[in-house]
């Protein structure tokens, strides 16, 4: 009996611990502009949910909108060449370079928690010249999750 008291308090303090990392959904409302190696570039009014998790020294942050890649403090996985991340208290500020195939993908985020500005790009090279890059600027608004609206 003692040893499933101990084990089930292990579990308790374990729960805790993973529930302790920051969590934060962001609704965030961007220009975004996709500018092509043809010289054609499109404008377009987003509107993202900005997911950023924190587990233990690991950081990430997830755009869900379809033009909007993620980054991660940390190289995982194949194809990782860089992962910089210079976050502070006041911002985050996460960039990642990978190679997938014959293309090079550089993202990068830059979140302001004071002012809740933020700065995203991502540029795609692929063989010879061609090129696709993103870049888009905003503001966000944290996302109550405590609320639920439905």
């Amino acid at each position: 009996m003692k040893k499933i008291i101990v084990i089930f308090t292990y579990f308790f303090v374990a729960i805790n611990y993973v529930h302790a990392d920051e969590e934060i959904k962001l609704s965030c409302n961007l220009k975004l502009i996709s500018e092509y190696w043809t010289g054609t570039s499109e404008t377009q009014y987003v509107t993202d949910v900005i997911e950023i998790s924190e587990i233990g020294n690991k950081k990430y942050i997830i755009g869900n909108h379809s033009d909007i890649g993620s980054v991660s403090s940390h190289k995982s996985g194949t194809g990782w060449i860089s992962a910089t991340d210079i976050s502070d208290k006041n911002r985050w500020d996460i960039s990642t370079k990978r190679q997938s195939g014959n293309k090079t993908v550089e993202t990068s985020f830059k979140i302001d928690r004071n002012t809740g500005k933020i700065f995203y790009s991502e540029l795609t090279r692929g063989p010879g010249e061609k090129f696709m890059r993103y870049s888009g600027s905003g503001d966000c608004q944290k996302v109550d999750t405590n609320k639920k609206k439905f």
